[in-house]
């Protein structure tokens, strides 16, 4: 690869709560001219941007796995997903990207090196239509064909459901594997105050085993087998966007994050099981509840993610252009990069 320009990406580590976090996907946001396609006057020559890269050094020789999910090469923005191996607490974590190559026409990265083996379940819900990709290597996409409408996101696109339309994405599988912890998330937005919004639901269907991370009546709720729900305080249901994370050790504990911040808590937990559904949106009930909602940005992951996580989690994704600090634009004049990933994976809609 021979690439023309590049810029630093500094990350400022105050965001990043107070410990280090390890292999962290950090949210990159750029917006500028110079990342519209030449066509539109910018030094992006892919129009899917498949020549833009990132990489942990500025002579660009070792990559970062990255997941570009969002590009707009008319208006020169662009939203990914970078792994930072040691997302540092204590000193500013540098990166680069570099872009401009017309000899690119394929995706450089793998999306799925973004995420370890922690996470069972990434939908960026960014899609125009089904199905809504997991973006991990499980691959556990959604077969309902019952659409939520894409709308504008937090960050990039995401799904709006109607309650009482049906709308709800099913059909994924659900991870088969042995767990005592767990990590949900997602980005909620509704005005609506008197029914029942589902982030995601892993129960099984017309039982109560794993959990529930939900609204109730303008009341954000967690809920895991037969204990709970703990929930915050009332008023999440105001037209903006909140963060919402719970983790839960099995027969341990559980906790429920509004916005970063912790809002209740329980000394018990229920039992966290390998069997159930995956239902984003709807409940698992056997006469589902549809809730009205806008979506984003949902994760499973098998692991209890610590304080610092969550507080770099809802300070990168809340408000990306703060979080990091771009740098100015460096002339390159053919400096070769070779593709270390040996091979490629397609950005699976990202841009429909």
């Amino acid at each position: 690869m021979a690439f023309s320009y590049y810029r630093s990406i500094t990350v400022d580590h105050t965001k990043c709560g107070t410990a280090d976090s390890t292999n962290y996907p950090a949210l990159i946001h750029l917006n500028n001219a110079t990342f519209k396609t030449v066509g539109n006057g910018g030094h992006v020559q892919n129009s899917n941007a498949y020549d833009v890269g990132f990489f942990s050094d500025s002579l660009g020789t070792s990559p970062l796995p990255w997941d570009l999910f969002y590009y707009d090469g008319t208006n020169g923005e662009i939203y990914a997903f970078v792994k930072v191996g040691t997302l540092s607490h204590s000193v500013d974590n540098v990166l680069y990207v570099f872009y401009g190559d017309a000899t690119i026409s394929t995706y450089q990265s793998t999306v799925s090196s973004v995420y370890n083996s922690d996470f069972k379940r990434v939908m960026h819900l960014n899609e125009s239509a089904h199905p809504y990709h997991d973006v991990t290597s499980n691959a556990y996409d959604s077969t309902s064909t019952n659409d939520p409408t894409q709308v504008a996101g937090k960050f990039g696109y995401a799904q709006s459901f109607v309650g009482g339309s049906s709308q709800g994405i099913t059909g994924m599988n659900h991870p088969a594997f042995a767990q005592s912890q767990i990590t949900y998330s997602g980005w909620f937005k509704s005005s609506t105050t008197n029914n029942i919004s589902v982030v995601l639901d892993t129960r099984v269907n017309a039982g109560m085993s794993n959990g529930v991370l939900y609204v109730n009546n303008n009341v954000p709720s967690f809920y895991t087998n037969n204990v709970g729900p703990i929930a915050g305080s009332s008023g999440i249901c105001d037209g903006n966007w909140h963060f919402m994370l719970c983790t839960a050790i099995s027969g341990t504990n559980m906790t429920l994050y509004i916005d970063g911040s912790s809002v209740a808590s329980t000394g018990g937990s229920g039992a966290i099981n390998n069997a159930g559904t995956c239902r984003v949106g709807e409940s698992a009930d056997v006469s589902p509840v549809f809730g009205t909602c806008v979506l984003q940005e949902v994760r499973q992951l098998t692991v209890v993610v610590s304080t610092s996580w969550i507080t770099a989690d809802y300070n990168s994704q809340s408000s990306p252009d703060t979080f990091i600090t771009v740098g100015s634009e460096n002339s390159i004049g053919g400096g070769v990069v070779a593709n270390p990933f040996g091979g490629v994976n397609p950005l699976r809609g990202y841009f429909s």
